[in-house]
């Protein structure tokens, strides 16, 4: 096999980007082989071929580029714990996220994990994430998030949530409103909705709230024109509240809410998200790995005419890169269709390239971003990911987005640029010490695991 040629990163801000196969995701555009014109951090033109005049010319002909994938809802707070709760059904994880770990959390390890979880995401060609970030102890662990989040160089929603601490009080039915912090977070730190990290609510919703506190939140969010994000259809708790429903009376639907998960909403509930223009992601990899979750609802959305995005959720319990996602999503639904014994097999609507839309141009729609972001687009930001295309495991490419869903992986992503800037090229972040990024985790993780065991130690007397 021939390694792509090593190439220099851009060193301007107007650079054309010559001779590789796009895959736009702009249905106007279709596929082709082509240019990308980038200059002032936007994508000025795509086509077969551009004359920049004085541009730089980067020599991309060994690549596949797309648009840079789309995570709608990640914990990144949760790093310390990556990989370590497989066995973990959702009672246990919260009794885990916020009685044994989430309480312990100092700033300095939400700045750790925050940083460490967000530059992750970037390597793997994730330049938009919403951190969904309910880990607020204090406006200090939120300043220290915001500050890993800036540091990181990513484009990010930074949704602020509640504390991880006390979840009967919190969690359960709660009555306790929203943590007024966010207001001075939107007031004097992140107010500029043009900027690479901006802000939204993290609301608790309906499933553990009283719909009183619920509608004071989101009352709360519209106020400061924010966009709300809010866990729903979770294990029993769907069919107990009937959250969408709910909501649905009290007229708080709309455009500018996204549900999370939405595993054991009704079909009723799925029709009045499509009717209000509510949008969802889903989190097939950890819905199929969990205890409790319910199964992810991926086809139910799509059949109401609701296109979610995807999410990891946590690292926890899930690979925190998206080509993983995608073949979770695809694969979860497609075992459901073709398995149904109870009724007539229904015709698989789902492809690997609709998949790839849900990581890209639908995450762009569902943080509300798809004016700006999500596909290969003349006017969009130039938030894009160069993958080789004679990779062994993508080889032998006779349809590029089925080769990236069902072969692809983080490893592949071997440039990222974002708001034509590179964060990532000939495989390698740039502006950032990864040593040190790990150095502080692990430290943060020494901490905090130490911490459990002295709540276990209590416990247990």
């Amino acid at each position: 096999m021939t390694a792509p040629q090593t190439i220099p990163a851009p060193r301007d801000g107007t650079y054309v980007l010559r001779g590789a196969s796009l895959i736009t995701m702009d249905e106007r555009l279709g596929d082709f082989t082509g240019d990308i014109l980038v200059a002032g951090g936007k994508i000025k033109d795509a086509a077969p071929r551009i004359d920049g005049g004085d541009a730089e010319v980067v020599a991309a002909a060994d690549y596949l580029i797309l648009p840079g994938l789309v995570d709608s809802h990640r914990h990144t707070w949760q790093s310390p714990i990556r990989h370590t709760g497989l066995d973990w059904d959702l009672p246990r994880m919260f009794v885990e996220l916020f009685k044994r770990f989430g309480p312990n959390f100092r700033p300095e390890d939400v700045y750790a994990a925050t940083l460490f979880g967000r530059l992750a995401a970037l390597d793997a060609g994730v330049t938009t994430l919403l951190d969904w970030a309910h880990i607020q102890n204090s406006p200090a662990h939120a300043d220290e998030a915001i500050r890993a989040l800036r540091e990181a160089g990513g484009r990010t929603i930074y949704a602020h949530g509640q504390p991880g601490i006390e979840p009967e009080r919190w969690m359960k039915e709660s009555t306790l409103p929203h943590p007024a912090d966010i207001r001075r977070l939107r007031e004097r730190t992140l107010s500029d909705d043009d900027a690479l990290v901006t802000l939204a609510m993290a609301a608790r919703g309906p499933e553990f709230t009283t719909i009183e506190t619920t509608e004071h939140d989101l009352k709360l969010a519209r106020e400061l024109g924010l966009r709300i994000t809010i866990h729903i259809g979770l294990g029993a708790n769907g069919p107990k509240y009937r959250g969408v429903e709910r909501m649905h009376q009290r007229k708080l639907l709309g455009p500018d809410v996204t549900f999370v998960h939405c595993c054991n909403c009704s079909d009723h509930e799925f029709h009045l998200m499509a009717e209000t223009g509510t949008t969802a992601c889903v989190s097939a990899q950890i819905a199929s790995t969990c205890g409790g979750f319910g199964l992810p609802a991926t086809g139910k959305l799509l059949s109401h005419g609701v296109r979610p995005g995807l999410s990891i959720d946590s690292e926890m319990s899930a690979s925190g890169d998206l080509f993983s996602e995608m073949r979770a999503a695809l694969n979860m639904e497609r075992a459901l269709t073709l398995n149904d014994l109870q009724s007539r097999p229904r015709a698989v609507s789902m492809t690997a390239r609709d998949v790839l839309g849900l990581a890209t141009v639908a995450g762009a729609h569902t943080v509300g971003l798809e004016n700006r972001i999500g596909s290969i687009s003349p006017g969009k930001s130039a938030d894009l990911i160069l993958i080789p295309r004679h990779a062994l495991n993508l080889a032998p490419m006779g349809d590029p987005a089925a080769a990236l869903v069902l072969g692809g992986h983080a490893g592949n992503v071997e440039a990222v640029i974002v708001e034509g800037r590179p964060v990532k090229w000939n495989g390698r972040m740039l502006d950032c010490d990864p040593r040190r990024t790990i150095a502080l985790l692990e430290r943060s993780r020494e901490y905090l695991y130490a911490k459990a065991r002295e709540y276990d130690r209590a416990a247990a007397s």
